[in-house]
């Protein structure tokens, strides 16, 4: 029998809980640059009253989704890692890309990552390390989509509106020497990587790092993910992109036919 597909909202936002929005908005203050948060700060941010802020921050810690510091902040309870790995672990691709990357790892020795892009960034839903990954600093699970190979590889098979989007939120921003933030430049850049199928970042993003990626498509030829393997320049010079490349690309297919 034919299940019926649940509703969604209404658009007047009828529906919609404001006290599990103000705490989803709570959580989502915390940011690598933001580890801690008093209820002074959290109710300037969230624009409410301080007893409202100090009631969501209760309610939270009850939960164990905060913790208080000993003076009487606020940060992220560690649980949320838990369900970071539940929301990763239940992606449609997770499984079959997890296989994937414990192949290129074995095959070339780089370092690995499955993504996807969530709103105008990157998310790693998966990834396998090497050692001069890990002697660069802690892993970014969030990462910028244009300066990224994985970016690229994903925004040349999606939509203008995709496109447009990152564009406008990231095209200023330059975050290594050799990343270009202009608006043509990443157009043209994105024409050739639908052309060949693949896409470099070469200290575009972190220096002294290298990123091959590919597209994962839906069977409409949309990209859903992309496979990015890394390493250093003497790892990854231009004669052994191409290679690389190829061997991603088969694993993409491999996983196109698993999911799809």
């Amino acid at each position: 029998m034919q299940q019926t597909p649940p509703s969604l909202p209404p658009k007047d936002g009828s529906s919609v809980l404001s006290s599990v929005r103000s705490a989803i908005r709570l959580i989502g203050l915390f940011t690598d640059d933001t580890h801690i948060l008093g209820v002074s700060e959290i109710a300037r941010r969230l624009k409410v009253a301080k007893s409202t802020a100090s009631r969501l921050g209760a309610t939270l810690c009850a939960e164990d989704f905060l913790t208080l510091t000993p003076d009487g902040k606020y940060r992220l309870s560690v649980r949320l890692v838990d369900v970071g790995n539940v929301a990763a672990q239940s992606h449609l691709l997770y499984k079959a890309g997890r296989e994937a990357l414990a192949k290129i790892r074995a095959a070339t020795g780089l370092a690995a990552h499955l993504s996807v892009i969530d709103g105008a960034e990157l998310a790693q839903l998966c990834r396998v390390t090497s050692d001069y990954i890990e002697a660069l600093g802690s892993s970014r699970p969030r990462q910028p989509v244009l300066p990224t190979s994985a970016g690229k590889a994903i925004l040349a098979f999606s939509s203008p509106e995709l496109v447009e989007l990152c564009l406008g939120v990231q095209r200023h921003h330059r975050y290594a020497p050799a990343h270009v933030p202009d608006s043509e430049e990443i157009r043209s850049t994105l024409q050739t990587v639908r052309k060949r199928g693949y896409a470099v970042s070469r200290n575009e993003y972190v220096v002294n790092v290298v990123g091959v990626a590919v597209p994962i498509l839906s069977n409409s030829g949309i990209a859903v993910a992309a496979l990015t393997a890394l390493g250093p320049p003497r790892l990854l010079p231009d004669a052994r992109a191409s290679e690389t490349a190829a061997f991603l690309l088969s694993s993409a297919k491999a996983i196109t036919a698993a999911v799809f």
